[in-house]
């Protein structure tokens, strides 16, 4: 389960899913489809804030983990890193896979407000959010996200340590779902971080399934490279 790269086209296959993130467009996020070729979603497009130059600082790949730097070009008012880990088989449950995205953010100015957006979508699906128990919660409580597709089923994560720096904008009962992530003030030196955890399977997902895995996910160690 090791990333490869070709042509700023990095591509992961896992359990009969194809995972592909084009390092040099994050706002198209992460396609995924099955073996098949069908098509599951858009998931993880990053949006910066203000706009961004994407100019790529830094890329690499080593074994499961996939690290991306957008550096603060002199029109941009922050730099931010994606780093993409694949989920550990004995964490993923009843899922087929996953992808950890562990995002962080950090500037060089005196005073920035620097936020990243993260959309997910999925194709023929419908989102709903959930709590930490996998019941329906409000956007205030919203630790789960997850979607039925007409490939499978979709699990977004947001880690219990990031969810106050988390708001959800968007809830489309159609396709896609809004995460803001940051935006709060900023002086230079400082660096923020958060965690995402994205699960794909064909099992149905109850309130069990989700609670279950957000557990995993809550109890899961931090990521080396940072």
């Amino acid at each position: 389960m090791h990333w490869s790269l070709h042509h700023q086209v990095a591509t992961l296959q896992t359990h009969g899913w194809n995972w592909s993130f084009d390092l040099s467009r994050p706002t198209l996020g992460v396609s995924v489809s099955n073996e098949n070729h069908a098509l599951a979603g858009q998931l993880l497009q990053v949006f910066p804030s203000p706009a961004h130059a994407l100019v790529i600082d830094d890329a690499f790949i080593r074994d499961s983990d996939l690290m991306v730097r957008y550096g603060q070009s002199a029109s941009d008012q922050f730099a931010f890193q994606l780093d993409f880990r694949s989920v550990p088989s004995a964490a993923l449950g009843p899922f087929d896979c996953g992808l950890d995205l562990w995002l962080s953010v950090q500037t060089q100015l005196l005073d920035s407000h620097p936020l990243l957006d993260v959309r997910s979508c999925t194709a023929g699906g419908h989102w709903t959010a959930s709590d930490v128990n996998g019941e329906a919660g409000a956007s205030g409580s919203v630790a789960t996200l997850s979607s039925t597709t007409n490939t499978g089923h979709v699990a977004l994560l947001v880690h219990p340590s990031d969810r106050v720096q988390t708001e959800l904008m968007r809830l489309d009962t159609a396709e896609c779902c809004d995460l803001r992530l940051f935006g709060s003030f900023m002086e230079k030196g400082v660096i923020r971080r958060a965690r995402l955890r994205c699960l794909l399977g064909s099992a149905q997902i109850d309130a069990a399934t989700l609670a279950s895995a957000y557990a995993q996910f809550e109890d899961s160690p931090l990521p080396l490279t940072t």
